[in-house]
């Protein structure tokens, strides 16, 4: 098998490209990554219920479908200012007295500071892995990803034995560059949208 035309993209190649994304996938995939970020904003866990759900509102209060245009920059970017610029003002709804903090050193600064920004990279990449392992997951036999996952993924020694079977150093090889191959041949294509994000194939 081999990536080609039916490829379905990843949820971030199609953010990035401005095709439709629909709120629970969006919800799913995110929602996490906006808590994270809430938490590292100082917000508690209450406040970082309530930016989730700001956060899905500003994308799908115009409809159902999420729309993002790709002349805004990257999507990374994009989001991680909506996400500061909502926290901010959470933390400037606090009733006064609520936080140590006063009110004009809460907010770190008018764009996203270069510790969340270096998060939420983190985050991209993991997420963007996760989606290329799925695809080859789907493009490739269960004995190949088997056999992929086992001596590459997880690292195990081409001596160790798979499930009781010994898989030769040959097998292995073949495995390992066709695999790799694949999310090469896909990450560039991600990369095409955000250059920064990295795998640990790289």
């Amino acid at each position: 098998m081999s990536l080609g035309p039916t490829t379905s993209p990843t949820l971030l190649e199609r953010i990035a490209s401005g095709d439709d994304v629909g709120f629970s996938e969006f919800e799913r995939r995110y929602s996490s990554m906006i808590t994270s970020l809430g938490h590292l904003y100082r917000l508690d866990d209450r406040e970082c219920a309530e930016l989730v759900q700001e956060i899905l509102l500003i994308f799908f209060r115009k409809g159902d479908r999420f729309r993002f245009d790709p002349k805004r920059g990257k999507f990374r970017t994009y989001l991680g200012k909506v996400i500061h610029d909502s926290a901010s003002d959470i933390r400037r709804r606090r009733p006064v007295g609520s936080s140590g903090l006063p009110p004009e050193t809460e907010d770190p600064a008018p764009t996203p500071d270069e510790t969340a920004d270096r998060v939420l990279l983190q985050m991209m990449c993991d997420d963007a892995m996760e989606q290329l392992l799925a695809h080859l997951r789907e493009r490739v036999s269960p004995d190949t990803y088997r056999i992929f996952e086992h001596y590459v993924l997880k690292q195990h020694s081409p001596s160790e034995l798979l499930d009781g079977e010994s898989i030769g150093r040959n097998r292995i090889y073949k495995v390992k560059q066709r695999c790799l191959e694949l999310l090469r041949r896909e990450s560039r294509e991600m990369r095409r949208n955000d250059p920064e994000l990295r795998f640990y194939f790289d």
